[in-house]
This record gives structure tokens, sequence and C-alpha cells, in this order.
């Protein structure tokens, strides 16, 4: 291997069909309350707080590929039923670090901006983009079936799904949702969360692995090498 490379992941989201929004002024607080929530429970991995950059666009600066996908769930579950898509382009800086990233360039910035090009273009609600082909492949290979399950999910789908990721027990989500066990394990079922679960624990995996790999300039013939030592 050769010399770690400081690079960083610039995360990039937009809201679907903004016009459309009726209650313009709630959503906005609310909008700034998840981006406080975000800002607040992945500190340790924020490099720039994430903020409003133009109309609904918000964008921030991590240090770490896979946090990027914990980011996204929680804009999207804080901001849920309005859709959202997000850009995530991991790269180098060609600007010194600032208190907002207005004033920051780079290639995670560039690739960041392509990739929510592409979500726009592709009508999905994530895209990654690195400098590294097998990585983006693979990554958003995994994510689209994700959300091609979830494309069909009922609204309670999400909300049982959620909670269930939250406390890991049906029996609470019973409780919480004033139905039986039953009902909540019939309608998780339905909604393929062992699935989803699986899937995501892997796609998170995959990019934590490849963040290492990008960072440390690892060569394309060891990559084989290095997946199957971290399985």
């Amino acid at each position: 291997m050769k010399d770690k490379r400081k690079i960083f992941v610039a995360v990039s989201g937009d809201v679907v069909a903004s016009g459309e929004i009726r209650e313009r002024e709630n959503f906005q607080q609310q909008f700034l309350k998840v981006i406080e929530e975000v800002n607040k429970n992945f500190g340790e991995d924020i490099a720039v707080p994430f903020s409003f950059t133009r109309g609904d666009e918000v964008q921030g600066l991590t240090s770490s590929l896979a946090v990027s996908l914990d980011i996204a769930m929680c804009f999207f579950k804080g901001l849920y039923p309005q859709k959202l898509r997000f850009g995530i382009g991991c790269g180098s800086l060609s600007t010194q670090i600032h208190q907002t990233t207005a004033r920051m360039d780079g290639d995670c910035f560039r690739l960041s901006r392509s990739a929510l090009e592409e979500a726009g273009k592709r009508k999905k609600c994530i895209i990654w983009k690195t400098d590294s082909e097998w990585l983006d492949a693979a990554i958003n290979t995994m994510n689209m079936l994700i959300e091609t399950i979830q494309k069909d999910w009922k609204e309670y789908y999400f909300r049982r799904f959620w909670l269930y990721q939250d406390y890991g027990n049906i029996k609470k989500v019973s409780e919480i949702e004033g139905i039986t066990k039953q009902a909540v394990a019939k309608s998780l079922a339905e909604a393929h969360y062992q699935e989803v679960l699986e899937a995501q624990k892997n796609l998170k995996n995959t990019l934590k692995f490849g963040f290492e790999v990008i960072s440390q300039k690892v060569d394309s013939q060891l990559v084989n090498k290095i997946w199957l030592k971290k399985q």
C-alpha cells in the first residue's frame, strides 16, 4: 500500500418537487431541525457542518464514506413523506476547509454535483461517485436494489421499519403502533425488511472498505485479495 491520502466526502441533497410543497414555512422549520440533528449526531465524522446552499439544497462535508449513508437516511426519515435525492462524491479538496462548503471546491464537490444530477435524471434517491469504477458499480447497484424494494412501500411500512431499526424489537413497535405483534411482523415481512436490513449492512461495509481502498491508493490488483480478508 502507498501512503494514505486525505480525501473527503461531499454530501449534496435536494428536495424533489419542492415547488409543490404547500406549507412551506413549516417544512423549512422541519428541514432546519433535521440539519441540526445531523450536525449534532454525526459531529465526529463531519468536517464542515451541513447547511442550506441554494433554494432547498443542503450540503456538508464528511470524513467518512460509510456515514454518508446514515446521514442520507436521517434526512429521509426526518422529512418523510417529502422526497429527497442525494449526490455523494468522494475525492480530494482543492481549497482549504471553511465554515461552510460555499467557499470550497475540489473533486469531492465536482463528483457530488455530478451524482446529484444523475440521481435526478435516473429518479434515484442516492447516487455515489468516487474515482473508483468498481466501487461505484458495487455500491450503486446494491442501493438500487434496496430502492427497488422500497419503491412500493406504504407509509406504515416505512414507519414500522424505522421503529424496528430504532428498537430492534417487534413487541416495542407493536406497543407504539397500537397493534398486535403479529400485525407488525406481517407488515415487516411484506416489506422484506430482513432483506433490506441485510443489504444496508453489506452496503455500509462496502462503503467503509471502499473508502479505505481509495484513501490508501490500493493497487487494483490487490483489491480482491483485501476484500476477501475483510469477509
